[in-house]
């Protein structure tokens, strides 16, 4: 009979081996939801590119998702994760202070104007 050190890990069994690492499958759909996500801003660069009014729109949406997810998940992430507090606080307030400008300059009338 073989005898395991303390130090040796006990063989993985088959079924172990197939099962994806542990935090796969959130990270995954995490991945999906950002591409998605993702989207409205790709095609309102385009549009906006391209000199379309409806650029405008899509360019709100785009910022308006990603504050109303980025906020949320700094404030979540600075609550439960205990390390690289300061530089998550700093990067969440200038991301989050960026795009908030950057809604407020696509927001102006003037900008409907210039397009059309």
């Amino acid at each position: 009979m073989l005898r395991q050190s303390p130090t040796q890990a006990p063989p993985l069994s088959p079924i172990a081996l197939l099962q994806p690492p542990r935090g796969y499958r959130p990270l995954a759909w995490l991945g999906l939801v950002s591409n998605v996500l993702l989207l409205p801003s790709v095609m309102a660069s385009v549009a906006l590119l391209k000199w379309r009014a409806w650029g405008q729109i899509l360019a709100i949406v785009a910022l308006a998702l990603g504050l109303a997810i980025g906020l949320p998940y700094a404030i979540v992430r600075l609550a439960l994760v205990a390390e690289g507090r300061v530089p998550t606080a700093a990067l969440a307030a200038l991301l989050t202070a960026a795009m908030t400008a950057a809604l407020v300059y696509w927001c102006r009338p003037c900008i409907r104007r210039y397009l059309t």
